[in-house]
């Protein structure tokens, strides 16, 4: 505070009575409100006993303190402001403060009894003080040391809880406070190392997630816990592999996979889920459904097993995208998602990840009021939980829901919004995908030379084995060259995307592969060809029952159609108007969205990177029944 303000607010103190100015200090130690109980537990034996009833209401009168906000505390006080409390602090000795704050911590463990678990935050805030306070005096001996253990205990409690609500700012916070108050060999060091990297990454702290995973698996080597150690080191490859896939290419599946055999022979169901968790991206990103749907139902069964609730709910919640992104009809998605709700509403983090599923449904449905205030509470729920990490992923759902919407203003502040905060996080895997949507909705708009700059970097950044982004920058670039008048570059570009996307199973990406096969096709003056892309864009979206993007592909064939001759347009037959006879045909066929087909568990929504062999180029005029994500791009939902 201000020189002249401090030395007024002293003098003011300096004129109390002994016993008054005593329980000042004594209520600073405490916090802004404070109980007469708690004072009388932190009083010296020579005010031991002392009624304090008379000196608390001449310190009211002489409004340094006041009766507490009704509610607050039934009997408790609160200083008039915050800066009278510091005056009051300040005038402590170090010495004094080690010791009022360790007797208050004692008097509150004490009087919670079986509520501690609500208060732990606070009792090991005032020992973490004590300790830090003799540290600062030069006593640190076994006592500073029991004491620094119990503070970190405390902590490192209030972190795992922060955590498992999904609160990771506070999480972090707590954690690393934990880890300080420890000595390097001390035993639960790594573990609290292990947890801080985990919160860490989660909030978006990508650089201090990895350098505190790498000092938790260095500090398990140190005091022999190889448990730790291996689960330290399987944290660290999935941070890596998923906000930088490049650097874990090549031996960081060989690990994961020589990993899993050791973990089997110790029976370490925690390392397990970790390992399965991983694996499930990996085989995500191969496009490989059935294997990914495998190794998540194995990551789930090992956290139970392990007793890790926490993650066997957040993994449940990230398969919830499943069907979002595979075949499953979007009504029959909606209806599974919409169940799961409730299901996953404990876990901030699962709970977002089902309303960004449910928002592109709906947007699929046509519902683009709904759609757009399920992806805000989504992206509330991430920020407001410090999810900075997830938070800066909700474009790639919300700006492809604006794009349906044909709202390209909106797509593009989400998409440019994320696309910076992932520049700054230092993020290198999803901001790729981010960068090759924002470069389609800008070409959209006209804006050609940024679209081109912003596919170039998608193309760049991406990995070459990452499909989303291999197949974004390859159809924004394959249409701006064609309205360039490069019609052979532009061919080659969008064969080879169409090609890429064709070798999964993702219908709605094909559809709009094919939508973009129309585009070059109209520009370079081939519109009899660009009907028949359309045609073919049709029917992927219809097999996947997204009605807005269907009756994008009519509007865009009926001006085409329009532009071709009378001889040609009697030639072709009219595409078919949209109708929603095909959503009830569908779901005779599959049954009314009971839930029958879920155990199929199609791809989650992550990004699919293309593997070592090209596999034969698929259409979606074939069984639909296979996995399909949508156009949105990957989401990670580790």
């Amino acid at each position: 505070m201000p020189q002249n303000v401090s030395s007024l607010l002293a003098s003011r103190l300096d004129w109390l009575l002994p016993l008054e100015r005593g329980i000042v200090e004594r209520a600073a130690v405490i916090g802004l409100d404070f109980q007469p109980a708690a004072l009388t537990a932190l009083a010296s034996e020579s005010e031991a006993g002392i009624d304090l009833a008379p000196p608390l209401l001449a310190l009211c009168d002489k409004r340094l303190i006041r009766p507490a906000p009704a509610g607050l505390n039934q009997d408790g006080y609160r200083f008039a402001n915050l800066l009278l409390r510091d005056a009051a602090y300040d005038r402590l000795l170090k010495r004094s403060r080690a010791r009022m704050h360790q007797r208050f911590a004692d008097w509150l463990e004490e009087i919670s009894g079986d509520r501690v678990a609500e208060r732990e935050e606070i009792i090991g805030y005032h020992l973490e003080q004590s300790f830090r306070y003799r540290t600062e005096l030069g006593l640190v001996d076994n006592e500073a040391r029991a004491l620094g253990d119990r503070a970190s205990q405390h902590l490192g409690a209030a972190g795992s809880r922060a955590f498992d609500r999904g609160d990771m700012h506070a999480a972090a916070s707590l954690l690393q406070r934990a880890v300080g108050l420890l000595e390097l060999e001390h035993k639960d060091r790594p573990r609290l190392l292990l947890a801080a990297g985990e919160a860490l990454a989660d909030e978006g702290e990508l650089a201090g997630a990895d350098a505190t995973l790498e000092t938790a698996r260095k500090a398990a080597a140190l005091t022999g816990n190889d448990q730790v150690e291996r689960e330290a080191e399987l944290a660290q490859l999935h941070l890596r592999y998923v906000t930088n896939a490049a650097s874990t290419q090549g031996g960081g599946v060989a690990r994961v996979q020589e990993l899993i055999g050791v973990l089997e022979a110790a029976g370490d169901d925690h390392g397990l889920a970790r390992a399965w968790r991983l694996m499930t991206y990996v085989h995500w990103t191969a496009s490989q459904s059935g294997k990914a749907a495998q190794a998540a139902e194995r990551a789930i069964r090992y956290a139970k097993q392990a007793g890790d609730e926490t993650t066997a709910r957040q993994f449940a919640g990230a398969l919830v995208t499943s069907m979002l992104d595979g075949p499953t009809p979007v009504d029959e998605a909606a209806a599974y998602c919409e169940a799961m709700l409730p299901q996953v509403a404990q876990d901030r983090r699962a709970l977002a990840v089902t309303e960004q599923n449910l928002a592109h449904l709906e947007a699929m449905r046509g519902n683009f009021d709904i759609a757009r205030i399920r992806y805000r509470r989504s992206r509330e729920l991430l920020e407001d939980f410090g999810y900075r990490f997830f938070a800066a992923l909700t474009s790639l759902i919300s700006g492809p829901v604006e794009v349906l919407a044909g709202d390209l203003d909106a797509a593009e502040r989400e998409l440019r919004g994320d696309y910076e905060t992932l520049e700054r996080m230092g993020e290198r895997n999803y901001i790729s995908t981010t960068a090759g949507m924002l470069a389609d909705v800008l070409y959209r708009q006209g804006r050609y030379p940024e679209s081109a700059e912003f596919a170039d970097v998608c193309k760049e950044i991406a990995s070459g084995d990452d499909v989303p982004s291999q197949f974004l920058w390859r159809c924004v670039q394959a249409k701006l060259l064609a309205r360039s008048g490069q019609q052979e570059r532009a061919d080659e570009l969008i064969a080879e995307a169409t090609e890429l996307i064709g070798g999964t199973d993702w219908l709605a990406w094909q559809g709009q592969g094919f939508m973009d096969l129309a585009e070059v096709r109209q520009l370079t003056g081939r519109t009899a060809d660009a009907l028949d892309a359309l045609e073919r864009a049709r029917s992927c979206f219809a097999a996947k029952g997204d009605i807005a993007a269907v009756k994008q592909v009519a509007d865009v064939a009926g001006q085409l159609q329009a532009a071709l001759s009378p001889a040609t347009r009697r030639e072709r037959p009219k595409l078919p108007q949209v109708e929603l006879s095909w959503r009830r045909a569908t779901q005779a066929r599959i049954g009314a969205c009971d839930g029958s087909r879920r155990d199929r568990c199609p791809t989650t929504h992550r990004s699919a990177r293309l593997g070592a062999r090209r596999r034969p180029r698929a259409t979606c005029r074939g069984d639909p029944r296979t996995g399909v994500p949508p156009r949105s791009g990957r989401v990670y939902h580790g």
